[in-house]
């Protein structure tokens, strides 16, 4: 998907925040994995759904509502050490480009806007297929897996307390999943 693909030509679909979600996971003192889920994503994807290397996507996720299930550990990753949520409510991203892989998958690449932090990603997406809305409206779904894995400190999160091992408390690389639904009026 690229950045500057001609949308004249291509449909526009929207993301469907009752029906996407992006979760993220850390290893938490090495031994265990601690899961998050973000607020709601919004956005707009340009494709042709037999070609996605000539579209384009831009989404964004909102990170106020982030949930762990644990009241006092969302407050630490709301804070100014982790997502800082008070100046930066929103993670943007951008596809700059995307090369099929096989069978569905796709290597998205783009700009990732983190914390006041922009990075070149590179997304693993799965093309998860189309439907005609069965619940009588007229327009298409389809719907898509992305997983990626970043490290938290080129985006500014600094918060790094020490194990007496040496190790960090919160590991650097944190992991994504976004499950997306959109949809396209017919």
């Amino acid at each position: 998907m690229t950045a500057d693909a001609t949308h004249t030509t291509l449909p526009t679909w929207s993301i469907d925040s009752c029906h996407s979600q992006a979760s993220f996971t850390a290893r938490h003192l090495r031994i265990a994995a601690v899961t998050g889920i973000l607020g709601p994503i919004t956005g707009t994807l340009h494709f042709d759904s037999h070609d996605f290397r000539m579209g384009s996507a831009e989404a964004f996720i909102d990170v106020t509502a982030l949930s762990t299930g644990h009241e006092r550990r969302d407050d630490d990753l709301r804070s100014a050490g982790f997502f800082d949520v008070e100046h930066y409510p929103t993670i943007w991203f951008r596809s700059t480009r995307a090369e099929h892989v096989q069978n569905g998958k796709y290597l998205v690449r783009g700009e990732l806007t983190l914390k006041g932090v922009v990075r070149s990603v590179v997304l693993d997406v799965t093309y998860e297929g189309k439907i005609a809305d069965p619940y009588g409206a007229e327009s298409v779904r389809a719907g898509f897996t992305v997983k990626t894995a970043i490290s938290r400190k080129e985006f500014a999160m600094t918060h790094d307390p020490l194990l007496e091992t040496g190790d960090a408390v919160v590991a650097d690389t944190i992991k994504a999943i976004v499950h997306v639904q959109v949809v396209r009026e017919r």
